[in-house]
């Protein structure tokens, strides 16, 4: 138990934070099975999960903030100090515990950091490879196109010639 009941109320908002990250890497993770098996109705749930879950770490977040300038404010400290400038206004005991939780809270981060890393470098190399194939099938619509203004533009169709004798 903390001296100050403020840093109890802080380190189990992290604490939460934390268990929120930690399952949206899981997710994330299982999304990543579910585009490889090509399991859409799969990922379809873990997007909304996922969805859900981005929601609620926000307002965790927000509550963290506030929180952490309420313990400035205990601790006669700037709002926008270091965390670590925190940590060393503190007794022994809320420090030991707030730094615990803060590594965890950053391991969490780094995890799930990772599992958006290894999606996108999955989806970045399967579009590259298609686009390839494609490249290769359709030489035509290789390369871009672009329309009379100077934009962008897709190949709509591919064209048609018509023999005009029997």
């Amino acid at each position: 138990m903390s001296s100050m009941p403020e840093i109890d109320r802080f380190a189990e908002v992290i604490g939460r934070q934390v268990e929120l990250l930690e399952e949206t890497a899981q997710k994330q993770q299982e999304l990543q099975r579910a585009v490889i098996d090509r399991n859409w109705h799969t990922l379809d749930e873990l997007l909304r999960e996922l969805d859900t879950l981005g929601e609620e770490i926000h307002f965790v977040e927000e509550k963290r903030r506030a929180m952490y300038e309420q313990v400035c404010d205990n601790l006669r400290l700037e709002n926008r100090a270091n965390f670590y400038d925190v940590l060393c206004s503190l007794d022994n005991s809320d420090r030991n515990r707030l730094n615990d939780v803060y590594r965890r809270l950053k391991v969490a981060v780094m995890r799930v950091r990772n599992a958006t890393d290894g999606l996108d470098a999955y989806v970045s190399a399967a579009g590259d490879t298609l686009h390839q194939v494609l490249g290769e099938v359709f030489p035509e619509r290789k390369g871009t196109v672009y329309a009379r203004d100077g934009s962008k533009a897709g190949v709509t169709e591919r064209p048609l010639v018509v023999d005009q004798e029997l």
